[in-house]
């Protein structure tokens, strides 16, 4: 299998009997490309572990969602970091088949119980805990999830952005409120959640801004996640 997410490009090596837990990561790997320059093996083993000088993966061939957040934990970690091809936001993220929604905001916010609100609701699967943005194509892409908890029935190819929500879960107000916003405002939003600025040029800065420019951006103050479900349902019907 080759692992092509954060420009790792790995080819990972390892037994029939593990393909079967491994099935999330690649279901995700196949919209990348590798060039697998560097081999790992992956082994199973009674806890999920990484050996980053030995290029090992010890994995439990029980349970494919902890497998596929533990691999998305090393490679956000170990990797992520030195991306060059996409940029990398702290943000959750769906897709309705046209389009992706992004949940931005900050730590216990709610982006990931609106993540697994949206996909409750049929959504497709785009990202758990980071969105990678194409910086050639602007499209959005799936990245493997970090927390064990969210399932999701189906992956979404490759997306435009089309709507953005600076989240902020509220449960202190009598109701939710949610305004649209400039669309500028989202993108410095993403901009402050940047993972890998080091590797995003000028180039890069002017994909982002069409990328967020073409959006439609609402900040959020909800009580309760199904407010914004039912926000996004109306829009699109």
């Amino acid at each position: 299998m080759n692992i092509g997410i954060y420009d790792s490009e790995i080819s990972l090596r390892f037994p029939r009997g593990l393909a079967g837990v491994l099935e999330v990561v690649a279901e995700i790997n196949r919209y990348y490309t590798s060039s697998g320059r560097r081999s790992m093996c992956a082994f199973p083993s009674d806890r999920n572990e990484f050996f980053p000088t030995r290029g090992v993966f010890h994995v439990r061939p029980d349970d494919r969602w902890k497998t596929a957040a533990f691999f998305g934990r090393v490679l956000r970690n170990f990797y992520g970091p030195k991306t060059v091809r996409f940029a990398l936001f702290h943000a959750s993220a769906v897709s309705d088949g046209g389009g992706a929604i992004v949940f931005l905001g900050h730590h216990a916010w709610g982006k990931t119980t609106l993540l697994r609100g949206f996909l409750s609701a049929g959504y497709s699967y785009l990202s758990d805990d980071m969105v990678a943005v194409n910086l050639k194509s602007g499209l959005l892409h799936p990245t493997l999830p970090v927390d064990h908890r969210v399932r999701f029935g189906s992956v979404s190819p490759p997306v435009p952005l089309n709507t953005v929500f600076l989240i902020r879960y509220s449960p202190q107000r009598d109701e939710s409120e949610i305004r649209e916003i400039p669309p500028h405002k989202a993108f410095l939003s993403a901009m402050e959640n940047l993972l890998n600025p080091t590797s995003v040029g000028e180039d890069s800065l002017k994909t982002l801004l069409r990328v967020f420019s073409g959006a439609s951006s609402y900040r959020t103050f909800h009580r309760d996640w199904r407010d914004v479900l039912r926000f996004q349902s109306l829009r699109s019907s």
